[in-house]
């Protein structure tokens, strides 16, 4: 019991630091990564019927994020 509170503890602390500089530049850059092949597939005229494809990959980008927390 006393390791689990431990553990809490020490994923409260991560939390309160807030998210680490090197998660956030990854999600910069996928995400950049993601506007840049909308936009080649916008000019190619092979857009994606209702954009689901690009929410998917942002959503998976938020969800790796906070899982790694």
């Amino acid at each position: 019991m006393e390791r689990a509170l431990a553990g809490y503890g020490a994923q409260a602390r991560r939390a309160d630091a807030g998210p680490r500089p090197a998660d956030l530049a990854d999600a910069l850059v996928s995400l950049e990564r993601s506007r840049r092949e909308a936009r080649k597939e916008r000019r190619q005229g092979t857009t994606p019927a209702s954009g689901g494809d690009l929410w998917t990959a942002g959503l998976d980008l938020v969800w790796d994020w906070l899982a790694r927390r």
